[in-house]
Formats: structure tokens, sequence, C-alpha cells
């Protein structure tokens, strides 16, 4: 393997560093800790679809109903 500059070394080590880390509350330790977070991202979005169609099933206000379609 040829020799890196120091340059480059810190450049890659930054990178490794930025990408490579997990912190916070979306590292779980456990499987279950795990589980749990995949029904909540699923749960979220499930809320989000159902909310998304319900929208899409309300009337149309039209503002001058005299010009219908």
């Amino acid at each position: 393997m040829s020799e890196l500059t120091e340059q480059v070394r810190a450049y890659f080590s930054a990178m490794g560093k930025r990408g490579g880390s997990v912190k916070g509350s979306s590292k779980a330790r456990t499987r279950e800790q795990a589980q749990r977070a995949v029904n909540a991202r699923w749960e979220k979005y499930r809320l989000a679809r159902k909310e998304s169609t319900e929208s899409d099933k309300a009337p149309i206000r039209m503002e001058n109903p005299e010009i219908a379609p």
C-alpha cells in the first residue's frame, strides 16, 4: 500500500467519523429497542398516510358556486 500524506489521512479520517458514528436515540442497544424503533417509524408513516388520504376525501370548497364544472 502506498504511503498517504497527512492531509489525505486527515480527510479520510474525517469522512469515516462523519458517516460511521451513530449517536442519540437512533442507536439501539438490543433487539427489542431496535424493534420498538421500527414500529414507531411505521406507525408515524401509517398515521401520515391516513391523514393524507382523509384530506383527499374532503369536499372541495368552491369560491364561486355559480361557475360549476
